[in-house]
């Protein structure tokens, strides 16, 4: 079908939907020759019709000049066929050299891995040689022997992932001695993946891969190729990355064809409804298509819903839990058409070959922002002309966007990612990878590290956790560990390790008879070999889902935490089988300490602080909820003994002047008085108003919060609603909330700072590349140490990764993006688009918008009206 036409039948469809469409005009190729060592690639490219676009050649020409470089062109543009092509030509010439190729995902990997063995196989046949190439790949759920025996096999060219060169390769470098002595290529794919905690971690992870290259295996002839999606900063971020200087390829001349975004807003429909009505088109009209969905389980809902639609069973789902064979076969069924629509998570966002797309669509923005968005439109198109359709759905970041169209498309169409933050600063991190690297060398000249590590280096010595040692041949000092490392995953920021075990009572005992760490890597290691290690978890995902009493989903089924047991920094936890309908949820308290100040600025008679702060959280207990016929069924558990959890983390915080409350309060309680007596004589109610706010003045939202956490709201109502019918005969809606407002108005003030933080953080992706799920926040109606009224915003992670900095200098932006997002919103009393967060520690509760809106006037000096 014409894609014309297809977009047609879109507008005629969602006509009162639509609130944006943008045509993206194709572009032509532009090609250039490049002269290989070989002259039967050249020959062989020749025969193929293959061209190499000018980009292609500007890179191939660095990488023989020996350069780092780093590609930013976009998806589909032809980048992997720099590296492929390059080291085919390298080994024929320099048969021992070697190429070690990462990647963030193992999906990836695989398709990478087969594409290139396809350009071989089919290379071999044109020459009708066979190339010295031993292409090998070092993957996780491989066994140690299966790992033992490819490094045996002495492969020339190995992928792997990140997470599996700092967990298995770099630790065991030295059964690959002749591999690092002679690599010649590092090829680092998707860069721009490589942020938050997880980017902080592979940057220090890449700098123990250069040192033993550079110090140990005296391999200075290696270079880097990077490759990216469109970054603002690319030189910045690589050099950060690598601790080495980069050579830059960012303008496209790949071919371009035509594409249509076509933007869509559900307002007062469901945007669930949209979804399935775009899918119906899609389907209708023969259009290979991807549809994505954030998470496993709204994959797994949309599959069930749109079974309606589905006839022939060309809709299925895509997920990276998926064992590679399955998803191996659901990529051939598509790339066929036995397979017409994708129903994915994010694992087909990266380059996945799956071959012609028409169509993408893409359900809500992605909690870090519109950088994903870029790349998942960057799916269709590759052979012909496309049409994307946004379907927001109903939170903050989405209704920002819905209602700045302009500000989404533009964006989308520079195709150019954020800045991505990228911190090197973090005490742990450094700690950890500090280490590793001793652990790799065996012992490490201290001269090899800069000065932060080496400040670092010293608190571990004064820790007694490295010592200093002097070589007796030339007097020169070492430092040298003085315990074993436990290496743990690159996702999380402390080096404390939550293994989920699945243990008899006897096993169980014995792990809680070991009481000293000696032994501990060899039970661990006997653990996984027995396949009783169910799950590794971080830190924060202990804290969130695997506290005693919580119900946690584990390859598909529920488990009931009974206890957990630590040793060092190992911490087991221990789990029974549980049914599979309840959600539980901690409940805590949590409090804010002020550390020191980094800078302070001023915005009217706010003030505004980047610093340092220690987040303490009091975990009491938790509640459980679940279905019981019709009814929902909540229960709150308390602990016989709180469990702390505290850290250390960079913030920003907001210093609001006293008078706020009382300016705030009088506005408030006369708005919605206001309101209530307009609205009682509009419907020409026979109520008295003094009796229902002297029974307004008996309700306590500090007992019903004590007492139904996160049901204190709606118990609230139905008590005004019950007693509005006994005395009145009244059943109305709108009276109930409105006489519920002058309920809240004693927790007024607390409640709008509370919507503020809310609001700050959930639109917070739209002034830098970061996941709001790495933010966290408080509110104080007054601080304890600043003696005011103050909003922290603040990093989820020990001792920050950079983002706290990044907010701090997009403030006034923020502040003023809140006040659009709070004001526009239609909502009666806060919702997913203005206030309300799946993360929140009161349930959501305490949280007023029409507070916020009221703070943000008083904020602006502006006069409030009804």
């Amino acid at each position: 079908m014409n894609i014309d036409d297809l977009k047609n039948i879109f507008e005629k469809e969602f006509k009162d939907y639509i609130v944006g469409i943008k045509l993206i005009n194709n572009k032509n190729a532009e090609f250039d020759n490049f002269e290989f060592f070989n002259k039967e690639l050249n020959e062989y490219l020749n025969s193929r019709n293959f061209k190499l676009y000018k980009h292609q050649v500007e890179g191939l020409n660095l990488l023989y000049k020996n350069k780092n470089l780093i590609v930013t062109t976009p998806t589909a543009s032809g980048k992997s066929h720099i590296f492929r092509l390059y080291i085919i030509d390298n080994i024929l010439k320099y048969p021992n050299k070697t190429f070690l190729l990462i990647y963030p995902l193992r999906a990836l990997l695989y398709d990478q891995y087969e594409k290139f063995e396809e350009l071989i196989k089919d290379f071999e046949n044109y020459t009708n040689k066979k190339i010295n190439i031993k292409m090998k790949f070092i993957l996780g759920d491989l066994t140690y022997s299966e790992k033992e025996k490819i490094i045996r096999e002495r492969p020339n060219l190995i992928l792997t992932t990140i997470d599996n060169l700092h967990l298995y390769i770099l630790k065991n470098h030295d059964k690959l001695f002749y591999f690092f002595r002679n690599l010649d290529l590092i090829v680092v794919d998707e860069l721009h993946s490589y942020r938050g905690v997880f980017g902080t971690n592979a940057a220090y992870t890449f700098r123990r891969l250069i040192r033993l290259l550079k110090y140990f295996y005296k391999n200075n002839n290696f270079k880097i190729l990077t490759l990216s999606a469109t970054l603002r900063n690319p030189i910045e971020f690589a050099k950060n990355m690598f601790d080495l200087d980069f050579e830059l390829i960012d303008k496209d001349y790949s071919n371009k064809y035509r594409k249509y975004i076509i933007c869509l807003d559900p307002k007062s429909s469901s945007s669930r409804l949209l979804l399935k009505r775009s899918i119906r088109i899609l389907l209708e009209n023969n259009i290979k298509s991807l549809i994505f969905i954030e998470s496993k389980k709204g994959v797994e809902l949309l599959r069930l819903e749109s079974q309606d639609l589905d006839k022939y069973n060309k809709i299925y789902t895509y997920k990276a839990s998926y064992l590679r064979e399955k998803r191996k076969e659901i990529e051939q069924k598509f790339k066929s058409g036995e397979y017409l629509i994708l129903l994915t998570t994010p694992a087909l966002e990266l380059g996945i070959d799956i071959g012609e797309i028409r169509s993408v669509v893409n359900y809500g923005i992605p909690r870090e922002g519109i950088s994903s968005i870029i790349q998942r439109f960057g799916r269709s198109g590759r052979i012909s002309d496309s049409i994307d359709i946004m379907i927001f759905k109903k939170d903050a970041l989405d209704f920002y966007y819905s209602t700045n169209i302009n500000e989404f498309l533009d964006r989308i169409e520079k195709n150019k990612l954020d800045n991505i933050p990228l911190n090197l600063d973090n005490e742990k991190v450094i700690k950890r990878h500090l280490k590793y690297l001793i652990n790799e060398f065996g012992r490490i000249d201290k001269s090899i590290l800069n000065d932060l590590e080496k400040k670092y280096l010293e608190e571990l010595e004064k820790e007694n956790i490295v010592s200093k040692i002097k070589d007796p041949l030339f007097g020169k000092e070492y430092y040298k560990l003085n315990t074993q490392v436990i290496y743990s995953g690159l996702r999380n920021i402390s080096d404390k390790v939550y293994y989920v075990v699945d243990l008899t009572k006897e096993e169980e005992d014995m792990i809680k008879r070991i009481k000293k760490r000696e032994g501990l890597i060899r039970i661990i290691n006997m653990l996984k070999g027995k396949g009783k290690i169910l799950e590794e978890m971080d830190e924060h995902s202990f804290y969130d889902y695997l506290l005693p009493g919580m119900v946690y989903y584990s390859s598909g089924k529920a488990i009931r935490i009974t206890d957990y047991y630590n040793i060092d920094n190992v911490t087991f936890v221990f789990f029974r089988p549980e049914f599979s309908n309840i959600e539980t949820s901690p409940i805590y308290y949590e409090d804010v300490k002020i550390i020191n100040t980094i800078d302070k600025k001023v915005i009217n008679d706010w003030e505004i602080y980047l610093g340092e702060i220690k987040v303490k959280k009091e975990f009491v207990g938790y509640i459980e909820k679940y279905k019981m016929g019709e009814n929902h069924i909540q229960n709150i558990n308390y602990y016989e003994k709180s469990i702390n959890y505290e850290f250390n983390t960079k913030a920003i915080w907001i210093i609001i002047p006293e008078r706020y409350q009382k300016e705030l309060e009088s506005i408030y309680y006369n708005f919605f008085l206001d309101k209530l007596k307009k609205y009682i004589g509009k419907k020409k109610y026979n109520i008295n108003i003094d009796e229902i706010l002297n029974f307004s003045s008996t309700i306590s939202k500090d007992f019903f919060y004590e007492k139904y956490r996160g049901l204190a709201s709606k118990k609230i109502k139905e008590i005004i609603g019950e007693f509005l019918e006994r005395n009145y005969g009244i059943k109305d809606n709108i009276l109930i909330f409105l006489v519920k407002k002058i309920v809240d108005y004693e927790s007024s003030f607390r409640s709008g700072l509370h919507a503020i933080e809310h609001n700050i953080i959930k639109i917070s992706p739209v002034v830098t590349f970061v996941d709001s799920q790495e933010l966290g926040g408080y509110s104080y109606p007054i601080h304890p140490q600043t003696n005011k009224p103050t909003i922290f915003i603040y990093e989820g992670y020990e001792s920050g990764v950079g983002l706290a900095e990044i907010l701090y200098n997009n403030i006034e932006k923020l502040i003023k993006k809140s006040i659009i997002s709070l004001n526009k919103c239609k909502c009666l009393d806060g919702c997913p688009r203005c206030t309300y967060s799946p993360k929140c520690g009161n349930y959501n509760e305490y949280l007023d918008k029409y507070s916020g809106r009221f703070i943000y006037k008083i904020f602006l000096n502006t006069k409030i009206s009804n």
